[in-house]
């Protein structure tokens, strides 16, 4: 069964808690890079390989956006993407799974095709096993790879409109806001604002523009 960690300050899940969580049973760890807030891969990757885990990276809140010079989505064995309107990137719907691992590659074409055992390269000597309906359909892949070529611009504004607002929100005295951390400065796109008193953060977030 699934068995949640917990975060720490940089909101995202916290490599102590996750090695005291880890039994004789566990077989993987997903770390989960929620708003563009990336978790700290090198400390979480070094504790899935003492262990021998697999690392399942769930970047779908955070595509493109790189952790010491890596997309988050290729650091793991697995990463998982996610292209509806939330997304840095967008299909409507749809999503994505990326591993240089044949055997991954393999069970994760044939889960997503109906369990189908037809195409060449694909069953090998993979078990067969039922699946799901989880094709993307080819117009949605048209409209994904132009937004490919963009997405990096995209993340420079983000990283751009990040320091404005960082600069906007910690300079006024008034505020009361701390930056969550984040593993990477150097490459954040994500922003998060943490509070002492929660009346401080309703304060905050009833002045002009603080929703936006």
């Amino acid at each position: 069964m699934p068995v949640l960690v917990e975060i720490d300050e940089s909101l995202t899940m916290d490599p102590a808690d996750l090695v005291r969580k880890i039994t004789p049973q566990t077989k993987a760890v997903i770390p989960v890079h929620m708003l563009n807030l990336v978790c700290d891969m090198d400390a979480i990757m070094k504790a899935a390989a003492d262990h021998g885990l697999v690392v399942i990276e769930d970047a779908c809140q955070a595509i493109g956006v790189r952790h010491h010079g890596r997309r988050v989505g290729s650091i793991g064995h697995v990463g998982a993407f996610s292209f509806n309107h939330h997304k840095n990137i967008t299909s409507g719907e749809g999503g994505a799974v990326l591993t240089n691992d044949r055997r991954v590659h393999v069970r994760a074409a044939m889960h997503h095709d109906v369990g189908s055992y037809e195409r060449p390269g694909w069953i090998e000597t993979e078990a067969l096993f039922p699946g799901v309906n989880h094709r993307m359909p080819e117009l949605c892949a048209a409209v994904l790879r132009p937004q490919l070529a963009r997405i990096d611009a995209q993340l420079d504004r983000r990283r751009e409109r990040r320091g404005m607002v960082l600069d906007r929100v910690l300079s006024s005295s008034r505020s009361r806001a701390r930056m969550a951390p984040h593993h990477d400065e150097t490459d954040a796109v994500g922003l998060a604002l943490t509070f002492d008193d929660p009346a401080d953060a309703k304060a905050f977030a009833a002045r002009r523009g603080a929703a936006a």
